[in-house]
């Protein structure tokens, strides 16, 4: 019997990756953006990002404080070519 985290490596084909399974998307994004840095690093958000206006202090809390938010009046939510 293949297990659900089989089916999900073998779906994204990928042997080697991590599964987590979550409640909720707010469990789901907080533990991406504690996994994409180290405790002394910083993932840039803007400020009215998702991660910064909807997550409650979640990704701070779970990465160590790694979401940093922009002040700047300039700061774009997308990025363009």
């Amino acid at each position: 019997m293949v297990g659900a985290s089989e089916l999900i490596r073998e779906t994204f084909e990928r042997e080697d990756a991590e599964v987590f399974f979550v409640f909720n998307g707010t469990a789901a994004n907080a533990l991406s953006l504690a996994h994409l840095a180290a405790p002394y690093q910083s993932v840039l958000v803007h400020r009215h990002a998702h991660a910064e206006e909807d997550e409650c202090g979640a990704p701070e809390f779970f990465s160590g404080g790694a979401a940093v938010r922009s002040r700047s009046p300039f700061a774009v939510s997308s990025w363009h070519s």
